[in-house]
């Protein structure tokens, strides 16, 4: 028999998830088969694979259930900056050129693994005291933009701010510049977004195109101008991929140092893309929990640190 203990970064999570992550070479099929043949009890009582995990729980396993989930941790060299940091909490500054999950190009370095080896060396989080829990990434901007992203240091405040964002009640800025003298100097612009998953490209159009056609909603503020550019405060009502990206190349001002949607005459050399996630708001309209003291709270990057990433 082995025994686990759920801990406080272990709650509320359904107890057939909470053990593939403990587990993740069990086969499901299996998994399931163990909880009708009664081979997981919590407490000493057989319970449905929908049974919520509370702290102190004590999960008797009376079965194989394979390989132990393995937290792969190493020093990594920190680039980002942090710009807010509580005990639930870290904001960074993101550079541009890091990505913030690992991916098919980048398996090792990113600004999620540099966020948990900072935190390992901080004394804020110990792998060796937690069952399946990770700090986690809350927001998510693309390698080539750089700004603020959020990192949950603990299991309830994922909860809280994903549900908070579900809900609209955490407000994500921008600033960028664009080719064009940008015309109205003010606009909301409704439009839709259809995701080419095999390609990971999105067409922007007027009216939907078919059934995977999303709505997308930009809002946009002229802050200053050239002869040739703009730079804009843009709003995302909705978040899409590439929202910014494509949505004001399809307005016809497409950022500068984007290359992925941005026409032919419009291409310059800057390797990466003139936008910055600069300012997150925390508007929470009810029952925050533990992140009640973030209810009006605004992060934001300073000036110089914003125009660097123009």
């Amino acid at each position: 028999m082995k025994i686990i203990r759920i801990k406080k970064n272990d709650e509320n999570i359904r107890l057939d998830n909470f053990l593939i992550k403990c587990f993740p070479t069990i086969k499901k099929n299996n998994l399931y088969k163990f909880f009708r043949k009664k081979k997981i009890k919590v407490n000493g009582k057989k319970v449905n694979f929908k049974y919520l995990t509370k702290n102190g729980d004590v999960v008797q396993l009376f079965a194989d259930f394979g390989v132990v989930h393995k937290k792969n941790t190493f020093p990594l060299k920190k680039e980002f900056n942090v710009i807010y940091e509580d005990k639930n909490v870290l904001i960074v500054d993101k550079p541009k050129g890091l990505v913030v999950h690992s991916d098919f190009f980048e398996s090792e370095n990113s600004l999620i693994k540099q966020a948990i080896s900072y935190l390992i060396a901080e004394k804020e989080y110990d792998p060796e005291n937690e069952n399946i829990f990770v700090p986690s990434l809350v927001n998510r901007i693309d390698r080539n933009t750089g700004g603020l992203v959020i990192i949950a240091k603990n299991h309830e405040t994922l909860q809280i701010l994903n549900e908070k964002i579900k809900n609209h009640e955490i407000q994500k800025e921008y600033i960028c510049k664009v080719h064009g003298i940008v015309d109205p100097k003010r606009k909301i612009v409704t439009s839709y977004l259809t995701k080419n998953q095999k390609h990971n490209i999105v067409k922007i159009t007027n009216k939907p195109i078919n059934l995977n056609s999303k709505k997308i909603i930009t809002s946009y503020e002229v802050i200053s101008h050239d002869s040739v550019s703009s730079i804009l405060k843009v709003n995302l009502v909705t978040g899409r991929t590439h929202q910014i990206r494509a949505h004001l190349n399809f307005l016809g001002y497409p950022l500068y140092g984007e290359h992925k949607y941005t026409q032919k005459e419009y291409k310059d050399k800057l390797k990466f893309q003139s936008l910055c996630a600069y300012s997150i708001a925390f508007k929470f309209k009810n029952n925050s929990g533990i992140l009640s003291y973030l209810r009006g709270k605004t992060i934001k990057l300073s000036t110089k640190d914003i125009y660097k990433y123009l």
